[in-house]
Parts: structure tokens; C-alpha cells; sequence
């Protein structure tokens, strides 16, 4: 067998293996203080400086849609207040997996420093360019010491 095949096989095999569990690597970070949900989306909260904020939505990637999240801070100031610091898919068990079975995306956000800054989350296909979102929320954090 033509060892470039052998090596093409081996390779789909490990990628199909490691997208069994459906989810991605999460570093180990400290409990939220709080969690924020589709149904807090354009609200303002407030957290303190070293806080933790889990964003939880409702995912499913075998449509083609993805979560996109990015941080708009306050044009006045030189740092964020908030920053992205993980992010997992969590799918169903594998023993109740159906195909097409939707999951849940996690992000987490930590306070950085004092200050005002929007977290905010597209759900979109990737390939497709100019289209606006499907889905889209916005988090207020009001960050103090």
C-alpha cells in the first residue's frame, strides 16, 4: 500500500478519534462567579477584577454555524477591561449522540482591569462572507475593583 495513503488514513483516524468527545482543550481555570445566557444578552454586568463569567449557548456545529466571539472595548481606553481566556464545545455523551444533536459552546471571560467593555458573540458560517449572523449577543461588563 503506498505509503502516502497509510499516512493519509492514519491521519483522518486521529482526527476522528479526537473530535469523539467533542471538546475542544479547556484550560483549568477557577469557578465563575457567575454564568450568562442567551436570555442576559444585551445586559450590563458588573464584576470585579480577577472574576470569571461563563458565557453557556446553545451550539450545534453540524449545521455549519459557529460561535465567534471577540472583546470591544471602550475606544478611550489602552487596555480591556475583559478578556477571552477559553472556550469549549460540549457535545451529548457519545452513547446518546444522535447526528445533528445540539450542544452547548462555553467561553470564558476574566476582569482584567477597571473599566467598560463589550463581549460580544456571532453565530455564523464561517465560509460565508458579508452575510450577516444568524445570532448575535451582547454582554456589558462593568468592571471595578
Amino acid at each position: 500500500m503506498n505509503k502516502w495513503l497509510i499516512c493519509g488514513i492514519a491521519a483522518v483516524m486521529a482526527t476522528l478519534a479526537g473530535c469523539a468527545t467533542g471538546e475542544q482543550e479547556w484550560k483549568q481555570l477557577p469557578e465563575a462567579s457567575r454564568t450568562l445566557g442567551a436570555s442576559e444578552s444585551n445586559q450590563t454586568v458588573q464584576v470585579r477584577v480577577g472574576e470569571y463569567v461563563k458565557i453557556s449557548l446553545k451550539a450545534n456545529p453540524t449545521t455549519g454555524y459557529t460561535w465567534f466571539f471577540r472583546v470591544d472595548k471602550d475606544r478611550k481606553q489602552t487596555g480591556s477591561a475583559v478578556e477571552l481566556v477559553g472556550e469549549r464545545l460540549i457535545m451529548p455523551e457519545e452513547d446518546n449522540q444522535l447526528v445533528g444533536a445540539p450542544g452547548v459552546k462555553e467561553v470564558m471571560v476574566r476582569a482584567v482591569a477597571p473599566g467598560f467593555a463589550y463581549v460580544i458573540g456571532e453565530c455564523k458560517r464561517p465560509w460565508e462572507h458579508g452575510q450577516r449572523p444568524a445570532l448575535t449577543v451582547k454582554y456589558g461588563f462593568v468592571v471595578v475593583r
